[in-house]
């Protein structure tokens, strides 16, 4: 591979460290006592530089030095004159995982355990997410259970990232019945990391995009007669049959028809000789714990019972005219499973958010942390943030972290395993102050763990900007 760094420089360096290490060399085998590569994580995708400061006798325009990444073809180092150190261009890999790195210099080969996590974005200043693959599983088999017999389970990834990984993971834990996406690119990325089940994109996908929808086997929400009209004259030319779901508007006002033109919608799929209806389906807007003694009571002022009667009104309408009596039904999601609303579950149910949660005194299903970037105390007074306008009440100890992706204030940080307040919390920016009084000697580099708040979504089901990785303990 060609790459403008230089491979020439007469400074001898010494026998081999790594940039960030602290250990000293160690005898008789020329390397140091440092695990760390710089950066030592980035994208799937690979091509970003992964630094290293190392030397053999011969000086860097006749080293002959070269890294391997796990299992992957070795990689040649280039010298690079401004950092003076070797740069080796990270390969692409398959899985997302850590994978052990070897450096050899003019044929020694190192013993150190270095290592490089392997990430789905490639940015090095967020924070890493590691996810617990055995645990999550755990979570998911746990979730199972507690779907009835004779309810079909299918399991939703919400521009989950990533997607495939993800719903290979829980394709191993739970015998799904189908997988729910909202997006066309995030069922590709099912099929293309081997999820066989069926699997139905939630949300709004043009017609045009039905020879993927083909190919990948993608199930689609049908929403409209037009779009019915718009997907035969697609169908036409590529002489297939699309399954596709009727997506009711029983009350969130987004995709799907209204009742009053759902029998229309149903007749259009119906006649149709390129479309198969295999499901029909809703999102009830706002389920809540209390509503399952409303529904037993069928109170027509609850707005989840109105709702659920507006969908058993359009299934009666369809199945009186023998439209859709095989169609999977469902509309219930993890609230109606998390509050056992026996009423919703009709043939299949929703989950997404179970899978990801973390129950108190259960362990993690996954790792988000970061490090104290900067310690400091702020005088009496002093001011934080523009304009001036809050300022400390007393001589406070803070310590800075940055690039933290927004959450809409829905994180709590941990230090040393305690919890502690932002002071300061920079959305635009990421730049998080946090209110280390409390604390005496706190320093920097020390960890900070980042958790979400328990009203709010795990970060497992949300598309967020953070590196994710997986591991199994």
């Amino acid at each position: 591979m060609n790459h403008p760094l230089k491979r020439s420089h007469p400074r001898l360096l010494p026998l081999l460290y790594v940039l960030l290490g602290t250990g000293g060399v160690s005898p008789g085998t020329g390397f140091s006592q440092t695990d760390v590569l710089v950066p030592n994580h980035g994208a799937l995708y690979g091509g970003n530089l992964v630094f290293a400061d190392l030397k053999s006798d011969v000086p860097p325009p006749e080293a002959k030095v070269s890294a391997q990444f796990g299992s992957d073809s070795p990689v040649a180092g280039v010298w690079d004159d401004k950092s003076h150190c070797w740069a080796f261009p990270a390969p692409a890999h398959a899985k997302l995982e850590t994978v052990p790195v070897a450096l050899t210099v003019n044929g020694e080969r190192s013993e150190r355990s270095l290592t490089y996590t392997y990430t789905t974005y490639g940015k090095q200043d967020v924070p890493l997410l590691t996810i617990n693959q055995s645990v999550l599983q755990k979570n998911a088999a746990a979730v199972r259970q507690m779907v009835p017999p004779g309810v079909q389970l299918g399991v939703v990834l919400k521009n989950g990232d990533p997607a495939g990984y993800l719903g290979k993971i829980l394709e191993e834990a739970v015998a799904a019945d189908y997988f729910c996406v909202p997006k066309l690119q995030d069922g590709v990325d099912l099929r293309e990391a081997g999820v066989r089940a069926p699997i139905v994109i939630l949300y709004l996908e043009s017609p045009e995009n039905i020879p993927v929808m083909l190919h990948y086997d993608l199930e689609p929400a049908a929403l409209s007669v037009n779009w019915v009209e718009r997907a035969n004259n697609v169908l036409e030319r590529c002489q297939g049959v699309l399954n596709v779901h009727l997506w009711v508007d029983t009350g969130m006002g987004r995709e799907g028809v209204i009742p009053s033109q759902a029998l229309e919608l149903g007749r259009a799929i119906a006649k149709s000789p390129r479309l198969k209806l295999k499901g029909i389906a809703t999102h009830f807007s706002c389920i809540d714990s209390k509503d399952l003694a409303e529904l037993n009571k069928n109170n027509a002022k609850n707005e989840t019972v109105r709702q659920k009667a507006r969908l058993d009104g359009v299934l009666k309408q369809l199945r009186a005219e023998n439209i859709g009596l095989d169609a999977v039904v469902h509309a219930g999601t993890s609230d109606v499973l998390r509050y056992k609303l026996q009423p919703l579950y009709y043939n299949m149910l929703r989950v997404g958010s179970l899978f990801f949660e973390n129950p108190t005194g259960r362990e993690s299903n996954y790792a988000w942390t970061t490090r104290l970037q900067q310690v400091k105390t702020l005088p009496k007074g002093w001011s934080v943030d523009y304009g001036a306008e809050k300022r400390v009440k007393k001589e406070t100890l803070v310590g800075l972290i940055g690039h933290i992706p927004d959450r809409n204030g829905k994180r709590v940080f941990y230090v040393r395993d305690k919890a502690v307040k932002p002071l300061l919390d920079d959305a635009e920016d990421g730049m998080i102050v946090l209110d280390l009084s409390g604390f005496k000697d706190v320093k920097e580099g020390e960890l900070v763990r980042i958790e979400f708040d328990p009203s709010s979504d795990s970060p497992l089901d949300s598309s967020l900007p953070v590196p994710v990785t997986f591991s199994q303990k």
